[in-house]
């Protein structure tokens, strides 16, 4: 083993290695001196201990996120391997293997002190998850476009579970929704707040995100007015009574059900349907499905353990309340959580 003299940089050699599924992050040591109060020194690259063994820097570049929810890369090298350092901020990576599919992703805070390795032939992806936020890449390869190899990563499924990557959708859409009464969304919160405790790295929605949809994905260019009236005359001909109980989870949310007890809530989505969108054949929607509502409170940020579905069960027999043909709202909307940054009420109808 080759042997250092003493003056070798001890913030070169890793705290220790944490091995993913197809690469390694690696926990950076610092240093602090009395003398120097208020201050923390790193070290970014040592040729004579690099972590990737034969890595000679070549380039070294950073790039500064401005706003939130944007995401970078969705591309692989041949050629290079990279080392990302998070200096300010938090981040989120994404990565695939493009031979054999394998995804994960995980959170990096600039506090943590952490290299991620990105390995030849592993497509990347990272995305803001504050503002500012900064990454610093360096690399053993120039940025040469030959090199870039364009792959997106979809959808990011571990045991097929889809990960909530980004709020904002690809177009504005025209949704009909109904926000939910105090009582309601307070026993929905108070759930929730009991599930954040125990498992805090994922997406929970603030109380007023609480909604549930009656339809969305509707064209924007749908005229308002004529969808306004369908709206209103389907609503008196068909009006619903839910109820509130239980939790479900899926491979991407945790949601509380809501039971429409005349069995209502497919006929009115099915009359919008046929008069809104006539070329969209709505018998293919189960009625099974198209009977019950979800208020979606949870969305996984990272491969949940399965000892969260266990814990969820508690709340199985939980009943929140009832509500009767409730006003609905007509939105234009960009947002999957319906952030109200993203998505501008157009009007309530009674």
């Amino acid at each position: 083993m080759k042997k250092y003299s003493k003056d070798t940089n001890r913030l070169a050699v890793p705290l220790k290695i944490e091995r993913t599924k197809f690469t390694n992050i690696y926990h950076m040591p610092d240093m602090t001196n009395p003398a120097r109060p208020g201050r923390k020194l790193y070290c970014l690259y040592d040729d004579r201990l690099p972590l990737v063994r034969d890595f000679t820097n070549k380039q070294t570049f950073y790039v500064e996120f401005t706003q939130k929810d944007i995401v970078a890369g969705h591309h692989y090298h041949k050629k290079k391997v990279e080392l990302d350092w998070i200096p300010l901020g938090k981040l989120r990576f994404l990565l695939e293997d493009i031979k054999t599919g394998a995804q994960e992703s995980f959170d990096v805070d600039a506090e943590d002190h952490k290299v991620i390795l990105i390995p030849k032939y592993v497509s990347h992806a990272v995305i803001s998850l504050s503002v500012p936020a900064i990454l610093l890449g360096i690399t053993n390869g120039y940025d040469e476009a030959e090199d870039i190899y364009p792959y997106e990563i979809k959808n990011l499924n571990s045991s097929d579970c889809q990960l909530y990557t980004k709020d904002i959708i690809e177009e504005e859409i025209l949704s009909i929704n109904f926000h939910l009464p105090s009582q309601i969304s307070a026993g929905i919160m108070q759930v929730s707040d009991e599930i954040r405790s125990a498992y805090p790295n994922h997406f929970y929605y603030s109380p007023e995100r609480l909604h549930t949809t009656l339809l969305a994905r509707i064209p924007k260019d749908t005229s308002i007015d004529i969808l306004v009236g369908i709206i209103t005359k389907y609503k008196k001909l068909y009006p619903f009574h839910l109820l509130f109980e239980g939790i479900g989870a899926s491979n991407r949310i945790i949601s509380v059900p809501a039971f429409d007890l005349y069995d209502q809530i497919h006929a009115f989505r099915a009359a919008i349907r046929t008069k809104v969108t006539s070329s969209d054949d709505y018998t293919k929607y189960d009625p099974v499905w198209e009977q019950i509502l979800w208020v979606n409170f949870v969305r996984f940020q990272s491969v949940p353990d399965q000892s969260l579905f266990k814990f969820v069960l508690r709340f199985k027999t939980r009943i929140y309340g009832y509500l009767s043909d409730p006003p609905v709202e007509l939105y234009l909307n960009q947002s999957q959580t319906l952030d109200p940054k993203y998505s501008k009420l157009i009007t309530t109808i009674s």
